[in-house]
C-alpha cells in the first residue's frame, strides 16, 4: 500500500497528477492547508497543530506537544514506517526554511528500505546506500550527491557520464548534472550513501 505524506512546504497543482484513489494520505500539521487547497482529504493529520490554519478537530489526527524531539514531518515518516507502507511519496518537504528542507531531505534515509521519493515541481529526490534504478526520459538531468562521507565503488549505467567502480567524494560536485541516455538509469554503490536527484529547470 502507498502512503502520501504532505508537509508544510511548497505544494503546487502538480500534486494532483500523483494522487491515486487508493493512497493513504498523511498530513503533517500545516500540510493539511496544502492538501485542502487541492481538495485532497487526509486519512490522518499528525503534529502539534501549531501552524495549520484550518480547524482539524473533526479529523482523524494524532496531536503531539509543541515541545518534542521530532519535527512534524519526521513524525509522519515514523507513522508510515510503523504501519508498513511499501511505498511513500512526500510533498511539501522543500520550502523557504533551509533547516527544515535539509532535515526533511535527510528523512529519506529512514525510508531507505522502501520505495520513497520527495517530489516538488522541479525535483524527484531519492536516497540509496546500494543500488537504485530510475525511470525517466532520454535527456533528463540526474545528479548523484554523496551523503555523510565519500561513496566508493560507484558504477552507473544509462548516463552520458558513466562511472565504473569510482569514488565520488563528499563535498565535491562530480555527480551533478548527468544526463540520461536511456529511459532507465542505474546507480550502484559498494560503500556509502547518496541522494539521487532527477530534476528539471
Amino acid at each position: 500500500m502507498r502512503a502520501v505524506i504532505i508537509c508544510g512546504g511548497y505544494v503546487g497543482e502538480y500534486i494532483k497528477d500523483y494522487i491515486r484513489t487508493d493512497d493513504f494520505i498523511i498530513c503533517a500539521d500545516s500540510g493539511y492547508d496544502r492538501a485542502a487547497k487541492y481538495d485532497i482529504e487526509p486519512d490522518i493529520i499528525i503534529g502539534d497543530m501549531d501552524s495549520v490554519n484550518i480547524d482539524t478537530s473533526d479529523k482523524n489526527r494524532i496531536v503531539y506537544p509543541t515541545h518534542k524531539d521530532c519535527t512534524d514531518g519526521e513524525l509522519t515518516v515514523i507513522y508510515a514506517l510503523e504501519h508498513g507502507f511499501s511505498e511513500v511519496i512526500l510533498f511539501g518537504m522543500i520550502g523557504s526554511r533551509m533547516d527544515h528542507t535539509l532535515a526533511n531531505i535527510s528523512l529519506l534515509k529512514q525510508l531507505k528500505n522502501i520505495d520513497a521519493v520527495i517530489i516538488d515541481d522541479h525535483n524527484e529526490i531519492r536516497f540509496t546506500d546500494g543500488k537504485i534504478t530510475l525511470s525517466g526520459n532520454v535527456g533528463d538531468t540526474v545528479s548523484f550527491i554523496p551523503f555523510i562521507g565519500d561513496c566508493e565503488g560507484v558504477t552507473t549505467e544509462g548516463l552520458e557520464y558513466e562511472l565504473l567502480n569510482d569514488t565520488v567524494k563528499s563535498g565535491t560536485s562530480l555527480g551533478v548534472s548527468n544526463v540520461m541516455t536511456e529511459k532507465q538509469c542505474s546507480f550502484f554503490i559498494k560503500k556509502g550513501e547518496a541522494f539521487i536527484i532527477r530534476s528539471k529547470d
